[in-house]
């Protein structure tokens, strides 16, 4: 899944689970929606959540870090060949406006 191939918040230390933890959690996230999709554990709007959940609840960085987890939900759901949700769609068509 080429979502979860960044190394997000590496180094950066702003996850109330110390800096440590950054990376291991989010390679464990990955790895599990990994499994969900190979697996279709759920449906792809409820691993797109569970992933956004939990990448917000790791907090890799000290802002913004509800936006990022929409945005690497929506790009889940894209690679997966679905359509992004109409929220972020509405979000990035205003940009630049």
């Amino acid at each position: 899944m080429s979502a979860c191939s960044a190394t997000l918040g590496a180094g950066l230390g702003h996850s109330h689970h110390g800096e440590a933890q950054i990376q291991p959690r989010l390679q464990d996230l990955c790895e599990d929606v990994r499994a969900q999709l190979e697996h279709q554990s759920y449906s792809l709007d409820e691993i797109a959540a569970r992933f956004s959940h939990r990448l917000v609840w790791i907090h890799p960085y000290p802002n913004g870090n509800g936006r990022l987890s929409r945005t690497m939900a929506d790009l889940l759901v894209v690679q997966q060949g679905a359509r992004a949700s109409r929220g972020a769609a509405e979000i990035w068509s205003q940009r630049g406006k």
